[in-house]
């Protein structure tokens, strides 16, 4: 069963975005607006605000197997993965074909369970053509609206494993509705400080190794 854009874009969790790219959906953990002061500010920081981090598609299944179409661009690291965890536990993980148009295809247990595909953390990633064999439905929100503003250590740089980073694993553990800011090589400057329509009940700001001896920090 082919889920519709609309209907993917209900299992995307992690994002303030969700780009249209053609046929192709992008989630994406900046607002537009944002986006577009990183390119005034640094093109490193700009491409690195479009990748996938931390952002993951969640249901509710009885489904036996899961495949989606992607595209990858825009790497910063050698190795990026989509992780498929089951009822929190990791399950299965695709690691991702560089510069290239592939499809992602993981089998699970039967039986009602909880999955998360977690999107790579250090690439830009276009899905489309999300297919299941089984019954589906989303997972409602749960828990507090929590920004993470950071570095490469909130982006998930690091383990690669998208599922492993830290965000990713308080989110699992919490249950909070979490949107995590974070670049690699950013320091606190004011392009990172969030001004957008979104009101999360906590702000969470991680110093990271970027702002040790900082002469310019805000």
């Amino acid at each position: 069963m082919k889920a519709s854009k609309k209907t993917l874009k209900k299992f995307i969790k992690g994002a303030l975005t969700i780009r249209e790219e053609g046929a192709y959906l992008c989630p994406l953990r900046y607002e537009e607006g944002q986006i577009e002061e990183f390119k005034r500010a640094d093109s490193g920081w700009h491409w690195r605000s479009q990748f996938s981090s931390t952002t993951r598609i969640e249901l509710i299944t009885d489904a036996t197997e899961l495949r989606l179409d992607y595209y990858a661009t825009d790497f910063s690291s050698s190795d990026c993965f989509f992780d498929l965890y089951i009822d929190g536990f990791a399950h299965e993980v695709w690691r991702v074909r560089k510069f290239n148009f592939d499809r992602v295809t993981f089998t699970m247990p039967e039986g009602e369970k909880h999955v998360c595909v977690y999107l790579p953390t250090d690439c830009h990633i276009g899905i489309k053509n999300f297919n299941i064999n089984g019954r589906y439905k989303s997972v409602k929100d749960k828990g507090e609206k929590l920004l993470i503003i950071g570095d490469s250590i909130t982006q998930g740089y690091g383990p690669y494993m998208s599922g492993a980073t830290y965000v990713s694993s308080l989110q699992r553990k919490t249950g909070y509705d979490i949107v995590a800011q974070g670049i690699g090589g950013l320091p606190f400057k004011e392009c990172a400080v969030y001004r957008g329509e979104y009101e999360p009940d906590k702000i969470m700001v991680f110093l990271g190794t970027n702002y040790y001896d900082a002469v310019d920090v805000y």
